[in-house]
């Protein structure tokens, strides 16, 4: 059906956007990630409204690019928390200085970062309560974008999520703060499980 309309920009939108989810799934500077995820992301707007004519594809275009432009929103300003409590992007040293600062009394900051990051984050993994944008948009995009963005983007930004919480926030943070990050993922992911579906 893509053919038949004419859609020579499907073929190198694809590629486009799983080049995005590998930039997403290697680096390790916080710079990189981010444009890795808008490379990935607005490639994927495009995908769900390719087919002109129709009004849900057009609906979920139109809903994914708020809604996902919100999200990136959220994850930066989270970001920009990080960055501004250790003054580097390179994942690591964040990391560790992320710890320092837990230790000098800015816990508040590091969670809020941690909150935004996660909150902005799951908006791209659809994670409950950020996963009604998912129907919408897999109803109205074509059946091999809907695979595309059900499987390659959501990979991606799992591999993103885990590099993140890993080599930022779970690595260098004492074993009460590991625990308590630990149950708001529990939480999140039952949530995810039982309101999601």
């Amino acid at each position: 059906p893509l053919k038949k309309e004419g859609h020579g920009e499907f073929y190198y939108l694809f590629l486009f956007a799983l080049c995005g989810g590998m930039f997403m799934a290697s680096s390790a500077d916080l710079i990189t990630l981010y444009v890795g995820l808008e490379v990935l992301s607005l490639s994927s707007y495009v995908l769900a409204g390719l087919r002109k004519q129709h009004i849900k594809s057009n609906e979920a275009a139109f809903k994914y690019l708020i809604l996902g432009g919100t999200a990136s929103a959220v994850f930066l300003f989270g970001a920009s928390y990080a960055y501004g409590l250790t003054g580097t992007t390179h994942l690591m040293t964040m990391g560790q200085r992320l710890g320092e600062a837990m230790q000098d009394g800015m816990t508040f900051f590091v969670v809020l970062a941690f909150v935004m990051m996660l909150g902005g984050l799951g908006f791209k993994v659809s994670l409950a309560p950020f996963h009604m944008w998912a129907p919408d948009v897999y109803e109205g995009a074509h059946t091999p974008v809907t695979t595309f963005l059900s499987i390659v983007s959501k990979t991606a930004a799992f591999a993103l999520m885990y590099r993140i919480l890993v080599s930022i926030f779970i690595l260098y943070m004492t074993s009460e703060m590991v625990l308590a990050l630990g149950t708001v993922l529990a939480v999140v992911a039952g949530f995810s499980m039982i309101v999601g579906n």
